[in-house]
């Protein structure tokens, strides 16, 4: 008999890290109004003018705002802002921003005091720009239905560029925020779509009884059943309601894959992407979404798995996001931004069995491919800090003693990239917190862009002393790519990452 072991894994919520898009806005004075063009944009006949500034990496010299030349799953050729007043929805800004609308990665936008909802759009086609450029009110978004029922190509369809969108609620626009003193928000940009990841290979170091058993192996049909018809541009508000396509056969990925007699690896390395599809509680289990595996050796063919796909766990604090609905969700749901992996292990005629093994990991892009010319960052960390102790190779063990009641300070300037989004983070935010504010403007910010001054960091334990050191790592990324900021470490030339950061230490 044949052993196909085939896991399963899911792969996560997307942070969009390569595949993650950190959009800036800066906000200040200024006028906008609705109007009856296809597109709203500001009015400059009242009040006085400010600017939201969006700022992101680029994907080097290809056309796009984003990072990612081999698949595109991050690329953005376009993006829409729209703005909508929080307390009724109406919209007062709702534009599509161009390639070429971005000088030094950044875009400026007139806006004008008030609180507003702020929804992204990127990469729409003709037909959803001429809906978008209708909504005069943010319900729209979820009523019409060339926004709601996008149809589903198939599993053979790979985009050229993927839909993504974002929303950021309730933020407040003050008169503080003037061109030099921007509002400064996150947002990071979710596809529509779900991915499979599909690994088939051999086993590793296989012995010459084992190549010999798997020649002559191969996959005949991977078929995907019970996938909507339809996905929504925005997170659904309900579970999927309309119909499923036909079962289908994953051609692409059974005509390019690759045998060998000596195990030579990957047999097939393929992605699929498959549409959103939120299942209730009380779904039938016949409408649950599986992947067929089947194989064949001698003219003999199989069934080796019907794999289901199961989304394992609602409560995840690393996702990026999560469906407002999960507690009338069934976990076998397809959730947009997440991928999941089908990995399996041609093994020869031996046994017939199956594994399932599940994880959660974030679909992400682990660096930029962005070169920069200069990155200029220059750490000003005050040693005499009464609560302070300094230790560790090149001091990058900050010992911060928990009588301290106002926090550890550290300074930063990043001068360079000019126009690079810059922002700090630290790894354990259950006894930790970081805040912190541009120094010539006392604007709260851990995150902002390159060449807009000096930020102070405060770092406060959020527990007591109990007489177990607690930690936690801080680091810095630009355009999502970590940069160094350990003095010494810069000096010597170390690179960042886990290990080579800024630890710091509670202590009594």
């Amino acid at each position: 008999m044949t052993l196909l072991k085939v896991k399963h894994k899911i792969d996560g919520q997307l942070h969009l890290t390569i595949y993650r898009m950190c959009l800036m806005i800066a906000v200040a004075l200024a006028t906008l109004s609705c109007s009856n063009r296809d597109e709203t944009g500001p009015d400059e006949s009242r009040g006085t003018m400010g600017y939201m500034a969006l700022a992101t990496r680029v994907q080097g010299a290809a056309a796009s705002l984003n990072q990612d030349a081999q698949d595109h799953e991050d690329k953005v050729v376009n993006l829409r802002l729209m703005a909508f007043e929080h307390a009724t929805g109406r919209a007062v800004y709702n534009k599509v921003h161009a390639i070429a609308d971005f000088v030094n990665y950044a875009v400026k936008v007139p806006m004008r005091t008030g609180q507003y909802d702020f929804c992204f759009v990127a990469n729409e086609d003709a037909a959803l720009a001429v809906a978008l450029n209708k909504v005069t009110f943010k319900d729209g978004l979820y009523y019409d239905d060339v926004l709601t029922k996008i149809a589903y190509k198939g599993v053979n369809d790979k985009p050229a560029t993927f839909l993504m969108t974002a929303e950021l609620t309730n933020k407040t626009v003050t008169a503080n925020n003037t061109e030099n003193n921007p509002l400064q928000l996150d947002v990071e940009l979710i596809r529509c779509l779900a991915k499979v990841d599909i690994d088939m290979h051999y086993k590793d170091n296989m012995s010459a009884l084992e190549k010999e058993a798997t020649k002559g192996l191969k996959i005949t049909h991977i078929i995907f059943k019970n996938l909507p018809t339809t996905y929504s541009l925005f997170p659904p508000k309900a579970t999927y309601d309309g119909t499923l396509k036909a079962d289908e056969d994953y051609t692409n990925g059974i005509t390019s894959a690759k045998y060998s007699d000596e195990g030579v690896n990957p047999v097939l390395r393929k992605s699929v992407y498959v549409p959103e599809y939120l299942r209730s509680t009380g779904a039938a289990e016949a409408t649950k979404s599986t992947i067929e595996v089947h194989y064949a050796k001698h003219g003999i063919e199989r069934k080796q798995a019907e794999v289901e796909i199961d989304h394992h766990d609602w409560n995840r604090t690393d996702d990026i996001y999560t469906p407002a609905i999960t507690a009338a969700l069934s976990t076998k749901s397809i959730v947009r931004n997440t991928s999941y992996s089908l990995s399996g292990t041609l093994e020869g005629w031996v046994q017939e069995s199956i594994t399932f093994n599940w994880e959660i990991l974030p679909w992400t892009l682990v660096k930029s491919d962005k070169e920069f010319a200069a990155v200029i960052v220059n750490p000003n960390i005050d040693a005499n800090q009464p609560n302070l102790n300094i230790q560790g190779d090149g001091g990058k063990e900050l010992l911060w003693h928990s009588g301290g009641a106002d926090g550890l300070k550290l300074k930063f300037n990043i001068e360079a990239p000019v126009g690079g989004v810059w922002r700090f983070t630290i790894t354990n935010h259950n006894d930790f917190d970081l805040t912190g504010k541009m120094v010539n403007t006392g604007t709260v910010a851990i995150s902002g862009i390159a060449g807009s001054g000096e930020v102070e960091l405060t770092i406060t334990p959020l527990k007591p002393w109990a007489g177990n050191i607690r930690t936690t790592e801080l680091y810095l990324t630009i355009n999502g790519v970590e940069v160094q900021i350990v003095p010494d470490l810069i000096t010597r030339g170390v690179e960042p990452g886990p290990t080579n950061r800024f630890l710091i230490k509670q202590s009594n």
